[in-house]
């Protein structure tokens, strides 16, 4: 659960579309972040040249909380489980990101 909800909220935080879809604006979508040229797949260069680009940054992970309610439904032998995070998502400082279009995983 803790993988899919962290997969969800990568997807959100680097590809969403805005509040109109009901999501963050992901760091590609936002302007004024760097969008870098690189080789397909990148090599070391290519790399080195977007972190050049950007500042390192780190911010704080998100706040999560799994309730487990063995009680709730064990009429019908079942578990629920419920998860709810607490996550701010924006892009503050659109400079301090980079990315590129290329694919890591060649065919």
């Amino acid at each position: 659960m803790k993988i899919a909800f962290a997969s969800v909220l990568d997807q959100s935080c680097l590809y969403g579309t805005g509040p109109t879809n009901n999501q963050p604006l992901g760091v590609i979508s936002t302007t004024g972040t760097n969008s870098v040229t690189t080789a397909n797949p990148p090599v070391w260069n290519d790399l080195a040249a977007m972190r050049y680009v950007s500042t390192n940054y780190d911010a704080n992970g998100p706040a999560a909380d799994i309730v487990v309610g063995p009680f709730s439904r064990a009429e019908l032998g079942e578990v629920t489980i419920t998860g709810s995070a607490y996550v701010d998502v924006a892009v503050r400082w659109p400079a301090l990101f980079s990315y590129s279009q290329a694919n890591i995983f060649p065919t």
